[in-house]
């Protein structure tokens, strides 16, 4: 059973997907969540604690969930990598990514979401590097491909991919970056 504060994390979630941080309504995640304003303040201490900890709760962890099962993979990784970046189905195109909208509207302003957010790309870039790496000791891809620079490099595509999708509200953007970024890996392979 979904406690309350549970109800408020995926409320905040939702809502600042749809409007970003500043103009995310408190009175829209209280009633989407079922609370009063009061169970708000009881459980986080102002509307950016709640953020923090929906970053730290939801977010990041939608992040690990997309990629752990490219983790259990034992070979073949840079194909399972490239299926991975090629797969819509969890991604909103009408919204974009809660991520990268952050990332824009506030993580240069404030510290501590500054920190929350890195800590989320650290995570996804430490995702993508392991099986990077798991690519590389396979000999699926040359030996002098830098993982931590390739990860980088796809996580701005994405962020960018989703941003132009955003913009134009489909998948259409998205799919022409994700085929270039295909190109791309190919030209790693041994």
């Amino acid at each position: 059973m979904r406690t309350l504060r549970d109800k408020l994390l995926d409320a905040a979630l939702q809502e600042i997907t749809k409007n970003g941080y500043n103009g995310a309504s408190v009175t829209d995640i209280l009633n989407v969540a079922g609370g009063k304003k009061g169970s708000l303040y009881y459980h986080f201490s102002s509307k950016k604690d709640l953020a923090l900890k929906m970053i730290e709760e939801k977010l990041l962890k939608e992040f690990q969930k997309e990629w752990d099962e490219v983790e259990l993979q034992t070979s073949n990784h840079l194909d399972t990598i490239m299926m991975q970046l090629q797969d819509c189905s969890q991604k909103d195109f009408q919204n974009g990514c809660i991520l990268g909208t952050l990332i824009q509207e506030i993580s240069y302003e404030d510290a501590d979401f500054n920190e929350a957010l890195n800590k989320v790309i650290a995570s996804f870039q430490g995702k993508l590097k392991s099986q990077l790496q798991k690519a590389k000791e396979g000999k699926e891809i040359k030996e002098d491909v830098d993982v931590d620079e390739v990860s980088m490099f796809l996580i701005s595509i994405l962020q960018g991919a989703m941003l132009m999708s955003k913009m134009q509200g489909n998948d259409m953007r998205y799919k022409q970056c994700s085929n270039q970024m295909l190109s791309y890996l190919n030209t790693l392979r041994v």
